[in-house]
């Protein structure tokens, strides 16, 4: 019986030892998986959507070499500022809020020649294209996971 515990012990020392080589061959397999994803040029948005798909985990990794990308994403942005006079009119008269003015973003995602998703966020700040950008990859991600 004492051979039987001492086998048992040696076993649980082996997989202890390679407890760390899990995470990496994960890892690994997840990198095979995960779709590139080509993201058009265009006003200087594309940095912001970059950082917000790896903010929010998205399954694609950003590639700059359109030919590999599994999916081409394009998008629009709109930013509209309130004029001096709409702003003071709005607060003598309403409230203040958002008189920055909106930002609107939409977005189309190609996979070939074929639209798989299309999406639309307008922030009511002209500004804040992180928070656009994010709410970009948000849903982008439910749609790529099924939700």
């Amino acid at each position: 019986m004492g051979e039987c515990y001492e086998n048992v012990f040696e076993r649980i020392k082996e997989m202890k030892k390679l407890k760390w080589l899990t995470p990496i061959i994960l890892a690994g397999g997840l990198q095979a998986q995960t779709a590139k994803m080509f993201i058009a040029p265009s006003e200087g948005f594309e940095s912001y959507l970059s950082a917000a798909l790896i903010k929010k985990h998205t399954p694609v990794q950003v590639t700059s070499l359109e030919g590999e990308a599994t999916y081409r994403l394009s998008f629009v942005v709109d930013r509209r500022e309130e004029s001096t006079g709409a702003k003071v009119a709005r607060c003598l008269f309403a409230y203040c809020a958002g008189i920055a003015g909106t930002q609107s973003v939409s977005v189309q995602v190609f996979k070939g020649s074929d639209l798989v998703w299309a999406y639309n966020v307008i922030k009511p700040s002209a500004v804040n294209s992180q928070s656009t950008a994010e709410a970009v990859a948000k849903h982008f991600k439910n749609f790529l996971e099924g939700k």
